[in-house]
């Protein structure tokens, strides 16, 4: 099992310095004295930095939607729906922070870059979700209807900022967090 082994070190080491230093900051061969391998196991692997990235991405992606899938959808109660997408991913942000601070990190990077686009197929989805989920509680809430995508857009937003503030320390998790942020979006700032 050396070849599983040296796989799961590269992409162990890659999640630490790319949340680190950030994905453009650490060179192949930064990464390969990190893992203890060679560049040729690294290409061997992976092909390419760039492909370490996507595997890490992919990877993380099918876990976190699969975790998700249930949560975002529709059951009639849009405030609940939004609640448990929270608690979901607060729950995410527990299991697996650095994978987490790795999405922010990317899907802050320049729109053109290489981490940038690999993460979009993780907020892409996501929002492409939560539009549909809006979709249907348009349905039950008709002065909702035309503004699906700034919602989805505006509740990821509002999640994602909580999520950072719960990485960076800056809050702590605490029972009634996913009810608050579905309030903060459902109700805004004043309520």
């Amino acid at each position: 099992m050396p070849d599983q082994h040296n796989k799961q070190l590269i992409l162990e080491s890659a999640l630490n310095l790319f949340t680190e230093h950030g994905y453009d900051a650490v060179g192949v061969q930064t990464l390969c004295q990190a893992s203890g391998i060679t560049k040729p196991t690294l290409y061997h692997y992976f092909g390419s930095k760039q492909g370490v990235l996507q595997t890490l991405i992919s990877t993380y992606t099918a876990t976190f939607l699969s975790k998700l899938s249930e949560p975002l959808q529709y059951a009639g109660d849009l405030p609940h729906s939004l609640e448990r997408i929270s608690a979901e991913l607060l729950s995410l942000t527990t299991r697996y922070p650095e994978a987490l601070r790795l999405f922010l990190t990317v899907q802050h990077a320049p729109k053109s870059s290489e981490s940038r686009r690999a993460a979009g197929v993780f907020f892409g989805e996501l929002r492409r979700c939560l539009r549909e989920l809006f979709a249907e509680a348009a349905r039950d809430h008709g002065n909702m209807r035309g503004r699906e995508d700034a919602y989805a857009v505006s509740f990821l937003a509002t999640l994602f900022g909580y999520i950072d503030l719960v990485l960076e320390g800056l809050i702590e998790l605490s029972p009634d967090l996913s009810h608050r942020i579905m309030h903060q979006f459902s109700h805004g700032i004043y309520s």
